[in-house]
């Protein structure tokens, strides 16, 4: 009688086990994806210079851009401008994008395209792009 209940006692927990490793299994290949997926996004910094006089509306003009890409763009997993605090007159973009869909999605953007345009009134030519790979590091909501 003792082996019979044993061998239930096995069964029983072997078919639980089972079950637990498959949805672990499961569990983890999501996780898995999903961190693959994370550890990877691209990383751009585009700096350029305001034109003198242009300030107000280069300011307002980076609002109405970072508000558009924050509402339509899901794969920008952070698009923040600064002004550079030694050159004020500097704008420096830090852009992170979930993948490269993200990235061309960007570029591809309405709001984008209709602000470009007016950059050559705003700003001075030749911005500075640089394209990073993460190596290490996280990002946090503000």
């Amino acid at each position: 009688m003792s082996k019979d209940i044993n061998i239930t006692s096995r069964r029983e927990f072997m078919a639980a086990g089972i079950g637990v490793a498959a949805m672990a299994t499961t569990i983890g290949f999501n996780r898995v994806a999903q961190a693959q997926e994370a550890a990877n996004p691209l990383t751009v910094i585009v700096s350029f210079k305001i034109k003198a006089g242009k300030e107000a509306e280069a300011m307002a003009l980076l609002q109405e851009l970072t508000s558009a890409v924050k509402a339509n763009e899901p794969g920008a997993l952070a698009y923040v401008a600064h002004r550079d605090a030694a050159d004020p007159m500097k704008v420096t973009f830090f852009e992170i994008y979930k993948d490269q869909a993200a990235l061309e999605g960007h570029r591809n953007d309405p709001a984008l395209q209709a602000a470009l345009p007016k950059f050559g009134d705003l700003f001075e030519q030749g911005a500075e792009v640089v394209n990073l790979n993460r190596v290490a590091g996280f990002t946090r909501e503000s």
